[in-house]
């Protein structure tokens, strides 16, 4: 049979949404399609201020030849404008933070894509565990909105330990909050000590300043590492202190710039000796000033879980000023998300996240382009299944083999990486908010060319808890080197894909 768009009266245009009609000429007749395909046209036409548009489907069945025409009669009614934008559900979160995420405000044109984009852009947020934007009709051309959030937690206290065969014992603390106040202001404090390292980090961040487009932070960090605990016998101490100012603005409902400033002082004593850490590492005392401008986009409808949307970033880090270091990096991250549900009838997710670097600079000279500074592949953020920062590219002879001392190889840090990770996402235990996944893991580094190739496979559980978000991960390196360093399993807590 044959699919129509029919209107019954008024002036409204439908474009080519009946292109994108689920129900197609031909196929066999499905009411949840067609029920998709009518909430498509009430879509299209309430774009355009037809809030109240009735839209129902006329069908005339020929029993004898098996088929159905449809035609989709539309009604528009007056145009509706908003009369008054209510907030409820928000204990903590100041109504100040939801009403500048609502796109629509007393004597807008109501819009379909503006009620869409509003209850997207407090999800992203992170902030709600959900979110609902009712309209309440008060006349026939006014409504109030009412925004319903149900809050989640967003602090956090989490005290961890772990040994490893390197680090030795390690304690972990971290103290944060996404929405310190209710007021959207992110602020950290995290420490970490082991055998081998003190690190200490403060930063806080405002992402709309007094409401504004515009953003501003700061952040300060000490690290110590000290790796005469592990072999005597080499002597590695480093020191190093840093701050760093960031402003950004937003251009947009899905694109925002940045820029930092950050300075570093380290103090490096170095003496090789016979050991099995085998790193280039430069030896005294160096600083570096980095500005990095950056741009982002992201159309995602929520902060943990998005079942839509993409997100892409690129960072520009230049190094120098009169400094020591002397380089410059592009960072590139794109990541996107498709629900299925709609094609499997099940809530499964697919996304997909790239990440390439490369960075501009000498290879060979490990006093403007310390190793500190040099990219590193394996673990939760890159390849998974491998220890974190444990790919990196190897000194080799003419022959192209790995040059090894006491046993191990020497690690040079690449300058150039690209990492892909494909998951499909389930849920596990809807109630509780805990979430599986299966992943494949594919990434390359190098120098001037991508020497080394890994791959891994496996599952991680993404549990949204009272306290936070936690990921447990368990992954299987394929094909590895004789000297990688596996880990089959890790844990993080309140990171998103």
């Amino acid at each position: 049979g044959t699919i129509d768009i029919q209107l019954v009266e008024g002036n409204v245009s439908f474009g080519n949404v009946a292109e994108e009609f689920k129900l197609k000429t031909g196929k066999v007749f499905d009411i949840e399609r067609m029920r998709k395909d009518l909430q498509a046209v009430q879509d299209v036409v309430g774009d355009q201020g037809y809030a109240f548009a009735k839209v129902f489907p006329d069908i005339r069945k020929d029993k004898e030849k098996g088929i159905a025409d449809i035609t989709y009669a539309v009604k528009p009614g007056k145009k509706v404008y908003i009369n008054d934008v209510i907030i409820s559900g928000n204990s903590r979160t100041l109504d100040r933070v939801i009403r500048r995420e609502v796109f629509l405000a007393p004597g807008d044109l109501y819009s379909t894509v503006d009620m869409r984009e509003s209850r997207n852009a407090l999800g992203r947020l992170g902030f709600f565990k959900d979110v609902k934007v009712e309209e309440k009709r008060v006349s026939e051309d006014k409504m109030n909105l009412i925004v319903k959030v149900e809050e989640t937690h967003t602090a956090s206290l989490t005290v961890g330990g772990g040994y490893g065969s390197l680090n030795g014992w390690t304690v972990n603390a971290a103290i944060s909050d996404r929405n310190i106040f209710g007021s959207a202001m992110n602020i950290s404090i995290n420490f970490e000590k082991s055998e081998l390292a003190d690190r200490a980090e403060f930063s806080i961040f405002n992402p709309r300043v007094a409401d504004s487009d515009y953003s501003l932070g700061f952040s300060v960090y000490d690290n110590k590492v000290d790796y005469t605990t592990v072999s005597t016998t080499n002597q590695y101490k480093s020191d190093t202190q840093g701050i760093s100012v960031r402003s950004g603005k937003r251009l947009g409902r899905y694109w925002s710039a940045a820029a930092s400033l950050g300075y570093a002082y380290s103090d490096i004593q170095y003496e090789e000796g016979n050991t099995t850490f085998n790193y280039y590492l430069y030896s005294g005392k160096t600083t570096q000033i980095t500005l990095s401008p950056s741009l982002k986009f992201d159309n995602t409808d929520d902060y943990f879980t998005p079942r839509s949307g993409s997100t892409f970033s690129d960072s520009i880090e230049i190094s120098g000023f009169g400094a020591d270091q002397e380089y410059t990096a592009n960072h590139l991250r794109y990541a996107y998300f498709i629900g299925l549900e709609d094609y499997l009838d099940f809530d499964m997710i697919f996304r997909h996240r790239i990440r390439a670097s490369y960075i501009f600079a000498d290879v060979d000279d490990y006093h403007k382009f310390p190793y500190t500074s040099r990219l590193t592949m394996g673990g939760i953020r890159t390849v998974r299944g491998y220890q974190s920062g444990s790919i990196t590219p190897v000194e080799r002879d003419a022959n192209g083999n790995v040059v090894y001392t006491d046993g191990d190889p020497t690690y040079l840090g690449g300058n150039q990486m690209i990492v892909s990770n494909l998951e499909f996402n389930i849920p596990l235990v809807p109630s509780s908010g805990l979430r599986m996944s299966f992943f494949y893991d594919y990434g390359a580094i190098g120098q001037n060319d991508f020497e080394e190739a890994r791959s891994s496979y496996g599952m991680s559980f993404d549990w949204i808890t009272p306290m936070a978000p936690l990921q447990f991960v368990f992954g299987w390196a394929i094909n590895p080197k004789e000297y990688d360093e596996t880990a089959n399993f890790e844990f993080t807590m309140g990171q998103k894909f």
